[in-house]
């Protein structure tokens, strides 16, 4: 596959995370969408902007923003001394 050969271990984490998602989450899986007692019916209902003002919002967006440039200098500064 294009020159990417993954590893037994990984293999295994995965197919065993793959039973734990399947075994947890199976109720979730066979579950109508369309159920009435749906938990989470306020999203669908509420507008994101509706959940904390704007403020919030662009905070979040500054978090989330300077996280990812954190990370890109970090990667690329790691890169580079290799």
């Amino acid at each position: 596959m294009m020159g990417v050969q993954f590893s037994q271990q990984f293999l295994i984490a995965f197919v065993v995370g793959l039973f734990f998602i399947v075994y947890f989450a199976w109720d979730r899986f066979n579950s109508k969408s369309s159920n009435p007692n749906f938990r989470y019916r306020v999203m669908a209902q509420v507008n994101v902007a509706d959940l904390g003002g704007t403020g919030a919002l662009r905070r979040a967006y500054l978090i989330y923003l300077s996280t990812m440039l954190f990370l890109d200098v970090l990667w690329k500064t790691n890169r580079a001394d290799s």
